[in-house]
């Protein structure tokens, strides 16, 4: 019997051992909320029907390496007023970039994936050290801008973007340069905004928690300084490998057998 049992021991620590984390969470914030105001943190310039979150991990590629990973949810909003998103824009506090050789506090310009978005997309996105306005909008980096943006592109011409209705993701990846810049930590400090044009491409507003306000916002104060609540995702915690679980249903199926042999005898 103490041969079972330890055998028990062993497939339950294979089984319930964690897949290796390749990257952690370093903050997850949600700045606008859909059905709601989230206790009056909500800032003044979500549109009604909006939630946007903000999150950033560590990367496996390397040390001082993030994913920043922007989610618009306008599956409640008004498409008739915003029906694109045509620019995003994302900043962390103390960490500047640079069209100048060496990208400031970057080893590199930060490069987007924009195979999250669901929408239907036009144009190329394009990313820059940069602000969303309502001039040049993310054409050209600036010197020691802390913001990133990235904007859709025709011939050099912002365009419609993704449409709306729909749960859109960019994730960025940045490489900081390690001799620059500390490592980015929960208190850093961060922001994000995002235009939206009408169907005819006119400006609607600009989704600004600590700045610029959108019209018909979704309602409660600006916050600066506070973008709302922290949420936990569901890629935060580790989860058993399927191969371990495996493993675990085999060891208890013998182990329950082992026990009916002995209690038959």
């Amino acid at each position: 019997m103490k041969r079972v049992f330890g055998l028990f021991v062993v497939l339950m620590a294979l089984g319930l051992r964690p897949a290796p984390a390749a990257a952690a969470t370093i903050t997850n914030l949600q700045f606008c909320d859909a059905t709601g105001n989230m206790g009056g943190l909500e800032s003044s310039s979500c549109p009604a029907g909006l939630s946007a979150f903000l999150k950033i991990d560590t990367s496996a590629i390397g040390t001082n390496e993030y994913d920043v990973t922007l989610t618009l949810d306008s599956t409640l909003i008004d498409t008739s007023t915003f029906a694109s998103i045509p620019q995003v824009q994302f900043t962390i506090g103390g960490v500047v970039g640079s069209d100048n050789p060496g990208f400031g506090n970057y080893q590199s310009l930060p490069t987007v994936d924009v195979s999250g978005l669901q929408g239907t997309n036009t144009g190329t996105w394009n990313t820059e050290f940069s602000n969303i306005n309502n001039g040049a909008q993310c054409l050209d980096s600036k010197n020691n801008s802390q913001a990133v943006c990235s904007a859709a592109l025709t011939g050099g011409v912002v365009v419609a973007g993704t449409d709306t209705g729909n749960i859109d993701v960019w994730l960025f990846h940045l490489n900081l340069d390690d001799s620059l810049v500390n490592p980015i930590t929960a208190n850093s400090g961060f922001n994000l905004r995002a235009q939206f044009y009408t169907p005819t491409g006119a400006n609607a507003g600009i989704l600004s928690p600590n700045g610029v306000s959108i019209p018909a916002p979704g309602g409660g104060n600006d916050t600066p300084g506070t973008p709302g609540v922290t949420r936990v995702g569901p890629g935060d915690f580790p989860v058993p490998e399927p191969t371990s679980l495996l493993l675990l249903g085999s060891g208890l199926a013998y182990v329950s057998s082992r026990i009916r042999r002995r209690a038959q005898r």
